[in-house]
């Protein structure tokens, strides 16, 4: 899903490489798999990735609506 490398590549940038290792356990925790990840649980990944890897709750904010803005779009 190019959405999860998105995701992946901005979180990175913001909070390092262990971002990387944040999105897959998440994904895990959501008993669900990269290769067929469903578009429609992208939003719940974005929120717990982001509060798993960055600690600042006004930052968290702010990463999670720019995320959500650029990968979910019509969903706003």
């Amino acid at each position: 899903m190019k959405e999860i490398d998105v995701l992946e590549r901005e979180l990175v940038d913001l909070a390092g490489p262990l971002a990387v290792f944040v999105i897959k356990k998440q994904i895990k925790d959501m008993g669900l798999r990269r290769d067929d990840f469903p578009r429609e649980r992208l939003g719940e990944l974005i929120e717990r990735s982001v509060k798993n890897a960055i600690f600042d709750p006004e930052k968290q904010k702010k990463v999670v609506r720019s995320l959500r803005k650029k990968l979910l779009p019509h969903s706003i």
